[in-house]
């Protein structure tokens, strides 16, 4: 039986009834005074759900480490979310108003992690064997880039969220995890920048920016760089 904790920083817990109804297991409601107790009972997942980011902090500040998956749902113009976007916890974020929907494929994904099976490992700093092997090539220490043979000029920030994206072909990255490896450091990085820079180095590598091929969204969770086949 699956164990879900919600911790409701809300200052009416009623408000949240409708958001986790859609769940595949009803979660345990769980005061913040019993959190340090329900996490030494190994549950599968933890839920919080705040309006008031301050209250967030207090109790779960940015980086802190949980003893099972976590999801944080945080109003998406709350003051000092940019916190946990620029430096994340253990914990998905989703931004509020969200579909019930989502938040359940939230839930059934952590609850149920598949491992699907991926490219192996690809080394940044050197370049590919053979544009015949995969359509993206690499290297990290001409800071070059080229697709399909042809190559392709990048600013330093598209090289570098290119890069880390390379590094793991197949591997679906959240934004957060972007913001925090691509703009290490950059407290003003946030999720839109993700956007921006992912929409700008699609214009310069897919064949078609409007339908894209190598870097791919998935809706929900974040981005991967799909190198599989040629363009």
């Amino acid at each position: 039986m699956q164990r879900i904790g919600l911790v409701s920083l809300l200052d009416k817990v009623e408000q949240d009834a409708a958001d986790f109804r859609t769940l595949p297991a009803m979660p345990k409601r769980v005061r913040v005074s019993e959190l340090e107790g329900f996490l030494q009972t190994s549950p599968n997942l933890l839920i919080v759900d705040t309006d008031d980011v301050v209250k967030l902090a207090l109790f779960f500040p940015a980086g802190k480490k949980f003893s099972c998956p976590a999801i944080f749902c945080i109003p998406a113009g709350a003051e000092g979310l940019a916190q946990y976007l620029s430096e994340p916890p253990q914990a998905l974020i989703l931004l509020k108003p969200f579909d019930p929907a989502i938040l359940s494929a939230y839930v059934t994904a952590s609850l149920n992690p598949v491992v699907a099976p991926r490219a192996t490992k690809l080394d940044a700093d050197q370049p590919c064997a053979s544009s015949s092997e995969v359509p993206i090539r690499l290297d990290g220490r001409t800071k070059q880039v080229t697709v399909v043979g042809k190559t392709v000029k990048l600013t330093p920030k598209e090289f570098a969220l290119l890069k880390f994206l390379y590094r793991e072909p197949g591997r679906v990255f959240s934004g957060a995890e972007i913001v925090d490896s691509v703009w290490a450091g950059k407290k003003r990085a946030s999720a839109l920048d993700v956007q921006q820079y992912i929409h700008h180095l699609r214009k310069k590598i897919e064949p078609d920016p409007s339908r894209p091929r190598y870097v791919k969204n998935v809706k929900g969770f974040g981005y991967t760089l799909d190198i599989t086949r040629l363009g």
